[in-house]
């Protein structure tokens, strides 16, 4: 018992808020009383749980092997949606997994969040309806509902203000908003989409130049991408079907 109370405020637990250690010190007590009889695997999962989070590790559930992984092609640069740090572009390449893969998260409403691979941030919008990173996706800001087109492709609407599209110019930089109708296509992606359990997991210890141009000459042809996109929606719809 004096054990897990000098752990409670050192090594491992040291992490956790301080309403984190009273649940936990209230899980112990429930193991020593008669009256509230806790299964003791039940209470160590829990505490197993608490530390994970604290430590910001992934937690240890089959979940995770759902999450889906996006690159996003965009129509006016030609290059594919990329962060780094707090920069975002869409001037990135397909094999550069690293700087162009993210994790679409999805909430209880049925909005998606874009969480960076490499960086662990999510892609904003701000109060001026301007585009930022930021560590976590704490409000609708960060999400977006996917409109699909009937030429297969992927437009982002914001969660948070309905019409407010994520789109970016011919340079990859980011495209205001308002030119939403005068330019359709720089709103619009091509997206590849896989999944944790198809690809190994790289480590992106040592990534390239995230920001390095293109070379004109391996541009993506777009009716090979426009191909794969509609065989993933094809797939799916025989999954559903089957």
């Amino acid at each position: 018992m004096l054990l897990w109370l000098w752990s409670l405020f050192d090594g491992k637990y040291r992490k956790l808020h301080l309403s984190e250690k009273l649940f936990i010190l209230l899980l112990l007590l429930c193991n020593f009383c008669p009256a509230l009889p806790l299964d003791q695997s039940v209470s160590q999962s829990i505490v197993d749980a608490l530390i994970e989070r604290s430590l910001g590790e992934e937690p240890k559930t089959s979940e995770r092997q759902r999450v889906s992984i996006w690159q996003l092609f965009n129509q006016c640069s030609h290059s594919y949606l990329q962060a780094a740090d707090r920069t975002l572009n869409a001037r990135g390449s397909r094999e550069n997994h690293c700087f162009s893969d993210f994790y679409v998260r999805v909430s209880p409403k049925g909005a998606i969040a874009l969480e960076h691979k490499l960086t662990k941030r999510f892609i904003c919008f701000n109060r001026r309806r301007r585009i930022t990173i930021r560590r976590e996706a704490s409000d609708d800001k960060c999400y977006f509902r996917e409109h699909m087109t009937t030429q297969g492709f992927t437009e982002l609407e914001s969660a948070w203000q309905p019409g407010l599209f994520l789109g970016f110019n011919r340079k990859g930089r980011f495209q205001d908003p308002r030119a939403f109708y005068r330019k359709r296509k720089c709103f619009r992606y091509m997206k590849i989409e896989r999944s944790l359990d198809d690809i190994p997991l790289d480590s992106c210890d040592t990534p390239t130049n995230p920001f390095a141009a293109v070379p004109t000459g391996l541009l993506p042809d777009q009716e090979t991408l426009l191909e794969a996109a509609r065989e993933n929606v094809f797939d799916k719809i025989k999954a559903t079907v089957d």
